[in-house]
């Protein structure tokens, strides 16, 4: 079978996942969307469904994650699956914070899974022009603790500069970009124990944040 005949199976298995789920159906809907997958492994679109119901609907906060992060993974660029994940992310920070239901361990704590929401709302928000997304987005970053105005715009967001920096600064390598692509956020630590968020094929030659003065005027 092709790949476009795996894509409309596992398709059909996602909006059967669906209807299983608006039914409150959820033990069907989780099998409907594994078979999804087992279909079509790079169908980041039924990880993404699988993970936020996992988080939401059966609070298996873990595997949950780990199928929105695999999502990320295969569809970089989707805005909707990384808002979801975010949101997905500040749900079980709160969660943890407010412990009252039985969950499944996460290795994060509320604080960490604040801060890789806040990235993945920023990312998604850098990537969308849907009125609507962009709204949910905004709102998101209002709830999710530490959230910064000045990050709108994703400029230091991930300590990777879009548009310059200072003279004599260091640029994004492609063995940097090949360190950090086996984390699922493509980070890469500093030797000084900074640690730079997003470290893509994209960025390759792009300025980053050192915590050094690099050009000599007293700033970093």
């Amino acid at each position: 079978m092709d790949k476009t005949a795996n894509r409309s199976n596992a398709q059909k298995y996602l909006k059967s996942a669906m209807q299983y789920h608006a039914k409150s159906s959820i033990r069907s809907a989780i099998e409907m969307a594994h078979k999804a997958i087992d279909i079509d492994p790079s169908f980041a679109e039924a990880y993404a469904y699988l993970g936020n119901t996992l988080v939401t609907r059966t609070r298996q906060f873990d595997e949950g994650l780990q199928s929105l992060r695999h999502a990320i993974k295969l569809s970089p660029e989707d805005a909707t699956i990384l808002y979801t994940t975010g949101w997905c992310e500040e749900y079980i920070a709160n969660a943890l914070e407010k412990p009252r239901l039985k969950h499944q361990a996460v290795p994060e704590n509320s604080k960490e899974l604040y801060t890789v929401a806040r990235l993945h709302f920023l990312k998604a928000l850098e990537l969308t022009s849907d009125p609507q997304l962009i709204g949910d987005i905004e709102d998101m970053l209002d709830v999710v603790e530490g959230s910064d105005e000045s990050w709108i715009g994703y400029y230091w967001g991930d300590y990777i500069s879009e548009s310059g920096g200072e003279a004599g600064s260091p640029t994004i390598t492609q063995q940097m970009i090949d360190e950090a692509s086996s984390d699922p956020f493509h980070r890469y630590t500093l030797p000084n124990g900074m640690v730079l968020w997003y470290v893509t094929s994209d960025k390759l030659g792009k300025v980053y944040a050192d915590g050094i003065d690099n050009d000599g005027n007293g700033a970093i």
